[in-house]
């Protein structure tokens, strides 16, 4: 946005300051400005409740838990027992962030690995399936060379002959297993 004061005929006035009492580039103009260091915030909070307090659990003894589940659990002990709609609507408010919270921080390194070991399955079936395939085909353009195999619009069959002459074969070869029924002994 330009300086709506540019075309005045004076120098120095509204709106033109002089040039010489102007910040120079990289210079604040106090160097003390912001939060100064190590000042306490958010980790605080965080601090405090990873405090850890004793309290009675369902059966009377005493166990060890943070600020932040005791504030968790009488929240919700709150919303269930009172029925109060606040309490109610904090805990859905919360377990909402929490499911965000989950969805953004993407998979942990198992799940990483899980995948990369199905990815890793994936291509090997892809690869023994895309070998068959080859296969397959080489063996459909070997039984056309030797016109074991009629196609008829993408649709093929095996040729007559040879449909009867590997009949033929495989009656003339021993089953396994089959054995053939004993001739009664003479006499």
């Amino acid at each position: 946005m330009a300086n709506k004061y540019q075309d005045r005929p004076y120098e120095v006035g509204k709106g033109k300051p002089p040039t010489a009492s102007q910040f120079k580039p990289g210079h604040k103009p106090s160097p003390r400005a912001g939060r100064p260091k190590g000042a306490r915030g958010i980790n605080v909070l965080r601090k405090i409740l990873n405090e850890r307090i004793q309290l009675p659990d369902k059966n009377g003894k005493m166990v060890w838990v943070t600020l932040e589940e005791a504030m968790g659990k009488r929240l919700i002990h709150k919303a269930l027992q009172d029925g109060n709609l606040a309490a109610i609507s904090l805990v859905f408010k919360a377990v909402l962030e929490m499911e965000k919270f989950e969805a953004a921080r993407g998979p942990t390194a198992e799940e990483i690995r899980q995948q990369q070991k199905e990815e890793e399955e994936k291509r090997e079936v892809a690869a023994r399936l895309t070998k068959a395939m080859v296969e397959h085909l080489e063996l459909i353009a070997q039984l056309k060379r030797l016109g074991l195999l009629v196609s008829d619009n993408d649709r093929f069959s095996i040729a007559g002959w040879a449909f009867d002459a590997a009949e033929a074969h495989a009656a003339s070869q021993p089953q396994p297993g089959y054995r053939p029924p004993e001739e009664p002994a003479p006499g």
